[in-house]
């Protein structure tokens, strides 16, 4: 929800505004429309910044207090600068060094009659009948501001000081927005990718010149509005805080203070403008320069984004972690009778091993290319689908073995595998592990795969009856694979699930690691993901979507995904 006075975000069991303290109710609102509520946390907002104390991890806060890297209960203390410069050390509004703590309409400030307040601002009139902003808060937080605003200079969109008060140090006037502009919150939800990326480019623009005068700042959504030209504006320089000598502004921790904003949007654009966004683990470079790279990138990324595409692949490396072990592997054409088939493989890497990246790349590729050849050669028109998938990725497993004989390592690699094959409106997939198949249409979901895993198994026996009652790592352990992780030294073959079902109509058939799953763990979960797609018949926009949604509620794991458009 959001705070009715501030415009800040709030998680939805919060009970009053952490940044102005107003009480709130059930109903102050969404987060960002109903997208962001989709792809959000299970708060109801994007990940809260905060280090752990037990891995140190930055960004930490999976939303419900606790660790996203290790599990460990928060305390509730942000990075060092982090959070508004009015902002005590937990994200609680710093008390002001005056008596005037709070704003009410009809109160005067100084020559300045207060008419509407929101949180530590308030709109007031002037003797003259004009317009002012009055911003509260502590002495040095609205000098800096202040000071901040006078070397910038005259500027379009950023206001100008028009007052400093300098007996209580209670306030600040600055001058009004224009009533022409609106909140950029309220707008850019309804905004395409591209205007979203011309919004993020011009508030980096405005960053850059913050920066030039030597300061950073730390805005909150509330502070960003949008002009009728489409121009970014700022209505005030919130947090601004004067930078030391080679220090640098924090372009990354600058858009991801924002990124509940913008994310709606950009979650159907390019993955690279979502991971601009989100908080991650890669400390990286965040000086502006290379956000603005980025973008740019971005904007490369739209003007040669090709039409509607049919089948597509994407393998991402998510955000926690500084390897992938997923890979994926497609093929298309037509047989010898000139009709045509879809090949799509899912592989992930078992992470007990640090060579089961290799394992993954070796089993999607032998997978692919093994049905691939059963569906150009004459066997396709005697042998049944499912014998060739299954024996495709019987062929995996050996290649894994083979390569392990080969350059032999301590520990074993393994992977999981979905692979699926599209031949005469039929679908046949096979799998071992936890990677799955989903067939999507217009009239649900259905998940095509059954995970190779404990709690499935305990369910089998009648241990647990359902799996949401198995929680932590028992949850996602695997208990087959392929390669000699599952069989050891012995090259032994191992025998994989299979099953085909009718292709009836138009819809979209899915793999995908559990890089996505876990964040839709049922099947009308990743329907309704899809379902924000412009066009659900577009395989590279839900398959972009897909990978960006799991970004954005964490990117945990290694994320996969290959979608065909049938029909």
């Amino acid at each position: 929800m959001r705070c009715p006075t501030c415009g800040a975000a709030c998680a939805d069991g919060d009970t009053f505004c952490e940044v102005d303290g107003t009480k709130l109710s059930p109903t102050s609102g969404p987060l960002a429309g109903d997208l962001v509520a989709t792809v959000s946390p299970r708060s109801g907002s994007l990940p809260a910044i905060g280090v752990c104390d037990a891995c140190k991890a930055d960004n930490a806060d999976d939303g419900d207090g606790y660790c996203r890297v290790c599990g460990h209960k928060l305390t509730r203390s942000a990075p060092e600068g982090a959070g508004s410069a009015a902002s005590g050390p937990a994200g609680q509004p710093r008390p002001l060094r005056s008596s005037m703590a709070t704003l009410a309409p009809g109160m005067r400030l100084g020559n300045y009659m207060v008419r509407q307040t929101a949180g530590d601002r308030a709109t007031a009139s002037t003797p003259d009948g004009s317009e002012v902003l009055l911003v509260v808060g502590d002495r040095s937080a609205l000098a800096d501001e202040a000071d901040a605003l006078e070397r910038i200079g005259s500027h379009p969109s950023f206001p100008r000081v028009v007052e400093r008060d300098e007996d209580c140090g209670a306030f600040l006037a600055i001058s009004a927005p224009s009533n022409a502009s609106r909140m950029l919150a309220d707008v850019v939800q309804n905004r395409t990718v591209e205007e979203t990326v011309a919004a993020i480019s011009g508030l980096l623009d405005l960053a850059a010149l913050v920066e030039r005068a030597g300061y950073a700042f730390q805005p909150s959504p509330s502070d960003l509005l949008l002009a009728p030209d489409g121009a970014v504006l700022l209505t005030r320089l919130r947090g601004a805080h004067r930078l030391a000598r080679g220090e640098r502004l924090d372009a990354r921790r600058l858009l991801e203070s924002l990124g509940e904003i913008f994310l709606a949007p950009a979650i159907l654009g390019p993955t690279r403008l979502v991971r601009l966004l989100v908080p991650s683990r890669d400390p990286g470079d965040r000086t502006l320069e290379t956000a603005r790279a980025t973008v740019a990138a971005v904007v490369a990324d739209l003007a040669a984004t090709p039409g509607r595409a049919s089948l597509m692949e994407l393998c991402d490396a998510g955000l926690w972690r500084p390897y992938n072990q997923d890979s994926t592997a497609l093929d298309h054409g037509v047989t010898a009778g000139g009709e045509p088939f879809v090949i799509m493989v899912v592989c992930d890497g078992v992470s007990s091993s640090p060579f089961s990246e290799r394992a993954s790349r070796v089993a999607a590729r032998a997978a692919r290319d093994a049905l691939g050849h059963f569906a150009r050669s004459p066997d396709i028109a005697h042998d049944s689908a499912a014998s060739a998938v299954a024996q495709a990725i019987r062929a995996a497993h050996l290649a894994i073995c083979a390569a392990h004989v080969a350059e032999p390592v301590i520990d074993p690699p393994g992977t999981t595998i979905a692979a699926a094959f599209i031949f005469r409106k039929r679908l046949t997939v096979g799998w071992v592990g936890d990677s799955r198949g989903y067939w999507l249409t217009s009239r649900g979901a259905e998940l095509l795969t059954h995970d190779h895993s404990w709690v499935n198994e305990a369910i089998a026996r009648g241990e647990v009856k359902d799996a949401d009652e198995v929680q932590g790592a028992l949850a996602h352990t695997i208990t087959k694979c392929l390669g000699p992780l599952e069989v050891g030294d012995e090259p032994a073959e191992i025998e994989p699930d299979v099953r085909a079902r009718d292709l009836a109509g138009p819809g979209l058939v899915l793999l995908c690691s559990d890089g996505l799953w876990n964040y839709a763990p049922k099947a009308a979960d990743i329907a309704a993901v899809i379902r924000a797609a412009h066009d659900e018949t577009d395989a590279l926009e839900v398959g972009r979507l897909l990978v960006n949604y799991a970004l954005a509620r964490g990117g945990q794991d290694n994320v996969s995904v290959t979608v065909y458009a049938h029909g």
